[in-house]
C-alpha cells in the first residue's frame, strides 16, 4: 500500500537484521522482529537460512541451553545440519516464545571452527592430535589413574556447570564417586545460589523451587536480589514484566553504592553522588525504577542494606575471609584501614526488611535502609569473633597497592578496589526512618556474630562428619 514495502531477512549467527525501504519505515526491536518473523502467515518474512538452503525435511524437539529457562525448540533440519530454531508451542516454560538468543544465536551450531573430533596432546608445548573417541577416552582414564596413583585419591575432583541438566549432574557426581572413589565433587551453582538454597530451604522447607513459570501471573510481590532477569533470562521477564504491570509490587534489594563518598551518616535524604562504575549503574537503576513507579508502570519500593554478615554469607568483607580464619586460629583477612567505624547489615534483619517492604503498602515509592546495630571499627567486630571462639585476635589488612597487585591474579581483589574508600573512611548507615515507620530493630552485633560463629561451627562439623 502507501506505506512503503519491507523486505526483511534474518540471518543464522546473531548478527542484526539487514531492512531495505523504499520509503520511510520505524525500524523495529530485535524482540519484536522476532515474534514477526515466527507470526507471519506468508513467505514474506523468512530467516536467510531458509532463503540459502531451502525448506527443512525434519525436526527434532529440544532445549535451548542459554540459559536456566529451559525453553523447547523445534530444531528444523536438513540432514544432521540445522535450518532453523523455532519456539516450539508445547513448551512447558516458553509456550512458543523466545529471546533472540535462543532463536537466531546457533550458528556456533556448523562453524567451520567448531571442534567436533576429540583431540589428545602429551604436554602443553606439543600440537594437537586428532585421534578417534576410543583413544581419547582411554588416555584420559590413565591420566586420571596416574594422578591419582602419584598423589592419591582426592587429587581428582569434578565441578558441574549449574547449565547442566540434573540427569547430567547425577552422572558427573557417580562417575567421581564409583569410578574414583572420592566425594570431591561440586558445582559452581552452590557458590552463586548458596543464598537462594539457604533461604528457599528455611522458608519451604527445599532448596529447589517450588513454583512453575506459571505460578507468577498469579503472584502479588516480586522479589529481585541481585538478578537482572531481562539479560539473564528473558523470557521468563516477559511474564514478570507483565505481571508489574498488572499491579504486583517490586520490592528490589540493594545496596549503598549509589551515595559515593559521604560525610556524616547515610541516610535516604542524601543525593546520588557515585564516582564509581558500580555506583554510577546502581545510581541509574535506582533512578529507572523510581520513575517507572511515579509513570504508574509499576510498582516499587527498595531495602538497601550495608556489608552483609550473618549464617551463610561468603562474599562480604564479614564473611568466609574472616570467620573461617578465625575459627581455625589463623589471622581474619580485612582491607582498608581497621579503626574507622562502618555500619554491617545483619543477614536475618534484612530478610526480614524485605518482607515488611512486600506487605505495606506505605512503603511503596520509596528507598529504605535497613536497621544497623551500631556502627562498630573493623578491629573492634574481629576482637569479638574471636573471643566468641575463645581465641586471641588475629588479623591482617590489605590497602590498594596490595589489591592492586593481587587483582593482576584474582578478579574479586581487583573488582574491590574501587569500593574501597568505604573503608578509607567512617562509613555508618542510618536506618532510623525504616524503624521508626516499620518498627523493626536491628539485631545486636554479639548476637549476629554468636549466631554466626555457631553456624561455622556447625558447618565444620558436618564436613568432618562427611
Amino acid at each position: 500500500g502507501g506505506a512503503g514495502h519491507l523486505a526483511l531477512t534474518i540471518p543464522a549467527g546473531f548478527r542484526q537484521p539487514r531492512l531495505r525501504r523504499r520509503h520511510r519505515f520505524h525500524v523495529v526491536r530485535m524482540r519484536f522482529v522476532r515474534r514477526c518473523v515466527q507470526a507471519c502467515p506468508t513467505a514474506t518474512l523468512m530467516e536467510n537460512t531458509v532463503i540459502e538452503m531451502g525448506q527443512p525435511e525434519h525436526s527434532k524437539v529440544t532445549t535451548c541451553a542459554y540459559c536456566g529457562v529451559g525453553c523447547s525448540f523445534k530444531a528444523e533440519m536438513q540432514g544432521e545440519r540445522v535450518v532453523r530454531m523455532v519456539p516450539y508451542k508445547d513448551g512447558k516454560a516458553n509456550e512458543g516464545h523466545s529471546c533472540v538468543k535462543g532463536r537466531f544465536a546457533w550458528g556456533y551450531a556448523t562453524h567451520k571452527d567448531r571442534i567436533t573430533k576429540p583431540m589428545i596432546r602429551a604436554k602443553i608445548t606439543d600440537p594437537w592430535r586428532e585421534v578417534s573417541w576410543d583413544e581419547a577416552i582411554g588416555h584420559a582414564a590413565s591420566e586420571f589413574k596416574r594422578l591419582q596413583a602419584s598423589h592419591g585419591r582426592d587429587s581428582i575432583g569434578a565441578i558441574t556447570s549449574s547449565r547442566c541438566t540434573n540427569e547430567e549432574v547425577y552422572v558427573v557426581q557417580k562417575m567421581i564417586r564409583a569410578a574414583f572413589r572420592t566425594n570431591n565433587v561440586d558445582t559452581c551453582a552452590r557458590v552463586c545460589h548458596s543464598p537462594t538454597g539457604y533461604g528457599l530451604k528455611t522458608a519451604f522447607g527445599t532448596s529447589a523451587g517450588t513454583q512453575d513459570f506459571d505460578s507468577v501471573m498469579e503472584t502479588d510481590v516480586v522479589l529481585v536480589i541481585g538478578a537482572n532477569p531481562t539479560d539473564g533470562h528473558p523470557v521468563f521477564a516477559s511474564r514478570l514484566k507483565r505481571r508489574l504491570r498488572e499491579g504486583a509490587k517490586l520490592i528490589v534489594a540493594e545496596n549503598l553504592y549509589m551515595y559515593g563518598e559521604v560525610d556524616g551518616p547515610i541516610d535516604e535524604r542524601l543525593p546520588y553522588a557515585a564516582h564509581t562504575r558500580k555506583g554510577r549503574v546502581r545510581a541509574q537503576m535506582a533512578e529507572q525504577l523510581l520513575a517507572a513507579h511515579r509513570s504508574g508502570t509499576i510498582r516499587y519500593a527498595a531495602a538497601r542494606g550495608s556489608d552483609f554478615y550473618g549464617p551463610r554469607v561468603f562474599a562480604s568483607s564479614l564473611g568466609e575471609r574472616v570467620f573461617q580464619p578465625a575459627l581455625q586460629g589463623k589471622p581474619a583477612q580485612l582491607m582498608g584501614r581497621l579503626d574507622l567505624p562502618h555500619s554491617y547489615t545483619y543477614i536475618d534483619d534484612f530478610g526480614t526488611a524485605l518482607a515488611i517492604l512486600g506487605e505495606r503498602e506505605d512503603a511503596l515509592g520509596q528507598h529504605w535502609h535497613v536497621p544497623n546495630a551500631a556502627a562498630r571499627t573493623q578491629r573492634e567486630l574481629v576482637t569479638l569473633i574471636y573471643q566468641e571462639l575463645g581465641q586471641t585476635p588475629k588479623m591482617t589488612s590489605m590497602g590498594r597497592m596490595m589489591l592492586r597487585l593481587g587483582g593482576l591474579f584474582i578478579p574479586t581483589a581487583r573488582e574491590t578496589i574501587e569500593m574501597l574508600y568505604e573503608f578509607e573512611r567512617p562509613f555508618v548507615a542510618d536506618g532510623a526512618r525504616f524503624a521508626q515507620q516499620f518498627g523493626l530493630q536491628p539485631t545486636s552485633i554479639e548476637e549476629g556474630i554468636r549466631r554466626t560463629v555457631a553456624w561455622y561451627r556447625a558447618r565444620e562439623a558436618a564436613a568432618v562428619t562427611a
